[in-house]
């Protein structure tokens, strides 16, 4: 290829098997071979078509075969150029067809071969691996053939549906993990556009020279295995090496590094200098390999790497966030530094499937129709075309707030949070999506505007409480609308019901506990389930130690309970060992005075009841405070004190059981799809509905998931429209909210999706705080600092109101309050 592109030299390398049947003399030297090149589409070929040469874009000059004997090969060598060649990049893969014909000393055409071709240039320079002197980013996975129903068997259907769904979420390139897989992927992938990792099948994971059995060195560094890793290396680029979608070869995968690897390179290198090398074994930075390529390395370490002023080679991380499971938290630092730091281009996520800037460098955006969207408070306030020159790749536009043509609608608003969506959109189909398909979007926070004072709901004779008492029930009601039962000797709601239809199945109750996910578990003793369970948090049992109810006014009755929650069925005796394990002797304790006073409460009047215990030691003190009002409105504060030598804690949050009907989930916050506060970026707050079977997601493994957050408010809603509100208040900030048909012991017991069974309540949990999912990596606790929960106090308030058909809708009832007292 010439410096500026203008002009590509194409070789074409011939290998012809001399037959008896064919060849009718034994000289093959007599033997002849032509070549040509069109672009794909153009090219349709028959025995009676003259004129090849109309057609042809290159013509390849002829060569005669050398060798002579029937029965062996002969080879011949064509050369020839293309003059303004089209490029193949992944953004725009055009394909050339390359016809080689075969021709007997009369110059009749014998046999003919014709493969699709694309020209490109793969090089580098400091720093940086360039196509067609671009440097691009890789926006990468890590794909093994497999499928869950007939396993390593290739179906050319499903390597479509991976290469389409691929390319409709801005995935370019895909390291085949760990072999050279079905020629037709390959094909495929230069068809469609796919930068490609050819990988040798070889691997020694695992392998330990100091294992009894083995008694020998690495097999990378024993003579007796080079040619055995070298056949290897040897068929896969001889079998794939002109698909244009190779951009690297790779030496293999976790097999350390020896002699026998620098053998492999030194012949790679001979035969193919059109490629760069990669190898992660060893360090990921040997010799062998022309890529630093290391794995599931931590973001401030690839920072590290790529300003160490003695390393040219750009790094391209070969595996990172592992996708096992609920996983893949923390991506998006990843590439806030790729995109940030020079020498940093990318990577490809482990795996494919658990089994307004143009960020392209070839590809304008002239096929794009860009869009706005405007909202605010959770309500639609506008959309529109965005009128915007095409912008070349890798450039920008910058467009000022108040030229934006959203932005009389936003200032003419009466709303306080508002955000923007901007999406592009196909405007032409390509091969792997229809016009209308959603390339990318963006979503930007407006600022807040106004400070508008709370509409605060009036209490009057319609909303007056009336209550009674039976033994250890308080039941308080307004009329025959609604009513709500707690349990005087333990404060906890326990019944609540609109019109004679329960709400509520079981109680309101602090929770801290979390199916573990993959990520959880991983690190063995030291992985975040292994402290959880050492903490017997997955067993913490509810003593109610204070509770005190008091009828404030004639609309509002305030319920204080304290909560000290323990470890079910354990001795005390282990919990003080647990904790002086933890602590080097020392324990934190309370220390509550007993007193087996049998509560007395009355839901008229001043009372006092408390029902105190010694519990020593505990884990957590939740005070709670409840303001019923005759507006059928429940407000929620919880102040959570945490033993300060538990371990990074799941949640601080409440979880309850509603009726099974409820299942119509509306909330405000992101979505649509599953999201925790370290895997968010792609979700957009909105407003959004789902069926509470469609939240859940069936990872292999059961575990925590179908979670939401940054969540304002949500429903429960029956399919008429009666159900249950509920939202952060009073300045708390958003939850992280989830709802499913299965506990969250049903998740932890299960080993397997399958054996899931739906219960006949809904469990729903709303987070005050949650942490995150991790996955740098699986096998070491890898969630970020910032994402973690320590054990420190919390405290924040929700509202819950009970709702019908002919409630206001649910933005409204948010912007609302009730009045303090």
């Amino acid at each position: 290829m010439v410096e500026d592109f203008s002009c590509a030299n194409i070789q074409v390398e011939l290998l012809v098997e001399a037959q008896r049947q064919t060849v009718a003399s034994g000289d093959l030297a007599l033997y002849s071979a032509e070549a040509f090149v069109c672009e794909t589409g153009k090219c349709c070929i028959d025995r009676y078509q003259s004129d090849l040469r109309s057609i042809a874009s290159a013509w390849l000059h002829p060569s005669h075969i050398i060798g002579t004997n029937i029965g062996r090969q002969g080879c011949g060598l064509l050369h020839g150029k293309i003059e303004r060649p089209k490029l193949w990049s992944a953004e725009h893969p055009h394909l050339y067809t390359l016809v080689v014909m075969l021709k007997d000393p009369s110059g009749n055409i014998i046999d003919c071969e014709a493969c699709q071709v694309g020209i490109r240039q793969i090089s580098r320079r400091p720093k940086e691996l360039l196509v067609n002197g671009k440097p691009i980013l890789i926006y990468g996975v890590n794909r093994h053939e497999h499928h869950p129903r007939v396993g390593k068997t290739n179906i050319e259907s499903c390597m479509i549906k991976d290469l389409v769904v691929m390319k409709q979420h801005n995935i370019n390139a895909v390291r085949n993990s760990h072999y050279p897989q079905h020629p037709r992927w390959y094909e495929l992938c230069d068809l469609f556009g796919m930068y490609v990792i050819d990988e040798a099948n070889i691997e020694t994971h695992g392998f330990d020279p100091s294992f009894p059995v083995n008694q020998r060195k690495h097999p990378t560094s024993e003579p007796m295995w080079a040619s055995s890793m070298l056949d290897r290396v040897i068929n896969m680029v001889e079998r794939d090496k002109n698909h244009s979608c190779i951009i690297l070869w790779s030496l293999g995968n976790e097999s350390g590094y020896g002699p026998n690897h620098s053998a492999s390179a030194g012949w790679l290198r001979e035969r193919d200098s059109t490629r760069p090398l990669h190898y992660e074994g060893g360090g990921a930075r040997t010799t062998v390999t022309d890529i630093v390529c290391p794995m599931y390395t931590r973001v401030w370490n690839i920072v590290k790497i790529a300003k160490d002023p003695t390393e040219n080679r750009p790094l391209i991380l070969c595996e990172y966030s592992h996708a096992m499971g609920n996983s893949n938290g923390n991506i998006h630092k990843y590439w806030e530094a790729i995109d940030s730091t020079p020498g940093l281009q990318g990577g490809f996520i482990w795996e494919w499937l658990d089994q307004i800037y143009n960020k392209n460098f070839f590809d304008t955006t002239e096929n794009l129709e860009f869009v706005w969207s405007l909202s605010g408070d959770g309500k639609d306030l506008g959309t529109g075309l965005m009128d915007l020159p095409p912008l070349e790749p890798q450039k920008k536009h910058t467009i000022l707030l108040v030229s934006c043509p959203w932005y009389s609608h936003w200032v003419n608003s009466s709303t306080m949070e508002g955000f923007i969506i901007i999406t592009a959109k196909l405007i032409r189909p390509t091969r792997w999506a229809a016009a209308g398909h959603l390339v990318a979007s963006e979503q930007l926070s407006l600022p807040f505007r106004h400070a508008n004072a709370p509409i605060i709901l009036t209490m009057s004779e319609s909303t007056r409480l009336e209550g009674e008492r039976f033994e250890n029930t308080i039941r308080i009601y307004k009329g025959q609308d609604w009513e709500m039962e707690f349990d005087s000797s333990t404060g906890i709601l326990q019944d609540w019901k609109i019109n004679n239809f329960p709400i509520l199945k079981r109680g309101l109750l602090p929770c801290f506990w979390r199916a573990p996910t993959d990520n959880d578990k991983g690190g063995g003793s030291i992985s975040y389930a292994s402290q959880w369970k050492d903490f017997f948090l997955d067993k913490l049992e509810v003593h109610t130690a204070r509770c005190h109810i008091e009828k404030l006014t004639r609309h509002v009755v305030q319920i204080k309970v304290t909560h000290l929650l323990k470890p079910k069925d354990i001795e005390d005796s282990l919990l003080m060992k647990r904790l002086s394990k933890q602590t080097g002797g020392s324990s934190k304790l309370v220390l509550v005075p007993s007193d087996e006073t049998t509560p007395n409460a009355k839901i008229e009047g001043n009372t006092d009841d408390c029902k105190q215990q010694e519990i020593n030691p505990f884990w957590f003190k939740v005070d709670i405070i409840y303001w019923v009002y005759g507006t059928g409105d429940l407000i929620v504060q919880y102040n959570v004190e945490p033993n300060i030598e538990l371990p990074p804690l799941p949640r601080v949050g409440i979880e309850f059981e509603i009726d099974k009907t409820l299942n119509y989930v509306e909330w405000y916050g992101r979505g649509p799809f599953e999201c925790y506060p370290d895997r968010k970026k792609a979700a957009h707050v909105g407003k959004y509905k789902k069926n509470v079977l469609d939240m859940h997601v069936p990872y292999t493994v059961p575990s925590e998931n179908g979670g939401r957050t940054d969540v304002r408010w949500v429903s429960f809603m029956n399919s008429e429209g009666t159900g249950l509100f509920a939202s952060c208040y009073d300045g708390s900030a958003p939850m992280q909210i989830c709802a499913s048909y299965y506990s969250t012991g049903d998740l932890d017991k299960a080993t397997h999706d399958k054996e899931l069974r739906q219960r006949d309540t809904i469990e729903v949990h709303l987070d005050h705080k949650h942490m995150g999912l991790g996955g740098d990596d699986s096998w070491s606790p890898s969630v970020h600092e910032e994402y973690l929960v320590p054990p420190l106090p919390y405290s924040f308030h929700m509202r819950f109101s009970l709702i019908n058909s002919s409630s206001p809708p649910c933005s409204d009832i948010f912007l609302t309050q009730l009045p303090k007292l």
